[in-house]
């Protein structure tokens, strides 16, 4: 059985998930979606968190098995993490919209996780 307590940042991942577990049964008590957990305020916060920890260590911060380690702490995708990185660290003046779009996805894609029965995912 596959208990699930945070919707999933998206499709992909839910996806994955389910693969690698292979559940008989699935079991969602997700609560619902709270735009603040994924507002960009937030996750440049924690992106700074996982920068410095990344500095103290000596990682890379491009390295992708540390971008997955960081997608998967924040419950969020790779892509977003990046774009978070990128305005932590004001290397690119893109990344702000990039980080906004990819949030709304997942914030979009977390109301529909909760809001749909469990049978059509």
């Amino acid at each position: 059985m596959l208990i699930v307590l945070d919707a999933p940042p998206g499709l992909a991942e839910w996806e994955r998930l389910v693969t690698a577990v292979k559940p008989q049964r699935v079991l969602l008590l997700t609560a619902p979606p709270d735009a603040l957990i994924d507002a960009p305020e937030t996750l440049v916060r924690q992106a700074q968190g996982f920068l410095k920890t990344a500095r103290l260590r000596g990682d890379d911060y491009d390295d992708p098995a540390l971008l997955a380690r960081m997608a998967k702490r924040s419950n969020q995708r790779v892509d977003t993490i990046k774009a978070a990185i990128d305005v932590a660290l004001d290397r690119d003046p893109a990344a702000r919209g990039r980080l906004a779009y990819a949030l709304e996805e997942t914030l979009a894609f977390r109301r529909y996780f909760h809001a749909v029965p469990g049978a059509e995912l």
